[in-house]
């Protein structure tokens, strides 16, 4: 029997000592737990800072794409605005040069008219190409009309009146340039 108590004896240090060694290793297997938790802690708080951070500036960034998208849809309605209020300047200044035009040929062809009436009128009334002030210059040898220069003609409203050339006016009294006055008489060279 004392055998059998050693031997209890011995399976119980042994257990113990087993015990112990096993509490040991538990022991530093828990410091071990202990540390690697604390280092996950501290990860997992830098990285739910860092988490954080990147929320906030793609907050920030998101705003300020909004902002500019914004900025652009008013540009955008600005920039088609003046594109058509562009095109209704340039219908507006289309049509004003129609109609400036259209005025400008209502009136040479006014003229034109008033200085064919008055031809035809100084036609009429006198058959003589005698005039002091004409015979002065020497005038050209030819058949000639004599026309009394009416307030607005111009030397192309005559001949066109007429239907002559502006240099065989011009050549005909001696002009140098195209200036004439009211009053003054012209000789238009007749059309053979």
């Amino acid at each position: 029997m004392k055998k059998h108590i050693t031997k209890i004896i011995a399976a119980l240090i042994l257990t113990l000592g087993l015990s112990v060694s096993a509490y040991d290793d538990t022991k530093s297997s828990q410091v071990q737990i202990l540390t690697i938790l604390k280092n996950n802690e501290y990860q997992m708080n830098t990285l739910s800072e860092r988490v954080k951070y990147l929320q906030d500036t793609f907050y920030s960034m998101s705003n300020d794409i909004n902002s500019l998208k914004q900025s652009l849809t008013a540009e955008k309605q600005k920039n088609a605005q003046l594109e058509k209020e562009i095109s209704q300047i340039k219908q507006q200044i289309q049509s004003d040069k129609v109609q400036t035009q259209k005025s400008l040929d209502a009136a040479v062809n006014k003229i034109a008219q008033e200085t064919s009436k008055a031809v035809n009128e100084a036609v009429k009334s006198s058959k003589s190409l005698s005039s002091p002030a004409l015979s002065e210059k020497n005038p050209p040898s030819g058949k000639f009309y004599k026309y009394t220069i009416q307030e607005g003609a111009t030397l192309t409203t005559i001949a066109k009146a007429y239907k002559v050339s502006v240099d065989s006016i011009k050549k005909a009294n001696n002009l140098k340039n195209d200036n004439i006055t009211t009053g003054h008489i012209l000789l238009i060279p007749k059309l053979d």
